[in-house]
């Protein structure tokens, strides 16, 4: 899978985040593809929170953000944030989604987080 490094210039998802996770603690994640009907453009989005009790909540809270654009869960696993130790450690498999791009979820991260180490493991 390969993320566009061009921006998205569909004005549908001009107020989405690339990254939106929580501040700390240990949640589910799941790996997001939208695709503006507008321009044809595809992106990517990590997304997690503790407030979610599953892989479901996440992408169900992800389209009523992005409507009318609808995303569709591409895999998922678990996020450990430290920001005191300044670490994300992604790892894990979400059973309806199955295993979320662990290492696109990192290189997204990395760019959204300078300075920390973001680590991937099964």
């Amino acid at each position: 899978m390969s993320i566009s490094k061009e921006p998205c210039t569909c004005p549908l998802l001009d107020n989405v985040s690339t990254v939106d996770i929580d501040d700390n603690g240990s949640f589910k994640y799941i790996l997001v593809k939208l695709k503006c009907g507008h321009n044809n453009h595809e992106s990517y989005l990590v997304v997690g929170h503790n407030r979610h009790q599953s892989h479901t909540d996440i992408i169900n809270e992800v389209n009523e953000k992005t409507k009318p654009v609808v995303g569709e869960a591409v895999g998922g696993g678990m996020i450990d944030h430290d920001p005191d130790k300044k670490t994300i450690h992604i790892h894990g498999t979400s059973e309806k989604y199955g295993t979320g791009n662990h290492a696109t979820a990192a290189r997204m991260l990395e760019d959204a987080y300078p300075g920390y180490t973001v680590t991937v493991s099964d």
